[in-house]
């Protein structure tokens, strides 16, 4: 498989990996984001913005929206924060792929970040939080 890599003007560098007789294109965004470069003030932010990225955009702004396009393009879609990338993928049709690369293109550049959704997912995120800590406690108390 022949790899085609381009770096762009602004250091984004892309990567094309064409497969003969695929009607399937994957799309892949990573960035070089992830636990082990947050402080500890700031740990888990990574992971927390990967979540409202996908609560709606400048031309999705409804919550669920984006996912319903990709549903209805047939895509697998998601993301995923690890100790040094975020990353977000599409999988679909290859005759897809532009409109895969608008949503995700949506999804990076005109997040809206609304109040109540990050309001939302903070309560989320202190649930999960005292779920992990109360299951800790009961683990050294047995």
């Amino acid at each position: 498989m022949k790899f085609e890599k381009k770096t762009f003007k602004n250091g984004l560098r892309a990567i094309v990996a064409p497969m003969k007789d695929t009607q399937a294109a994957t799309l892949w965004v990573l960035f070089g984001t992830g636990s082990k470069y947050e402080t500890k003030r700031l740990n888990g932010v990574s992971h927390f913005l990967e979540h409202l990225f996908f609560k709606g955009t400048k031309h999705r702004p409804k919550a669920g929206q984006l996912n319903l396009e990709l549903d209805r393009l047939g895509a697998q879609s998601n993301a995923f924060t690890s100790k040094e990338y975020t990353g977000y993928y599409v999988k679909a049709a290859a005759k897809h792929f532009d409109t895969a690369l608008d949503i995700v293109s949506d999804i990076l550049l005109e997040p809206l970040f609304k109040k109540e959704e990050i309001e939302k997912a903070m309560k989320e995120n202190g649930q999960v939080l005292e779920d992990l800590k109360n299951k800790k406690e009961k683990e050294l108390m047995s």
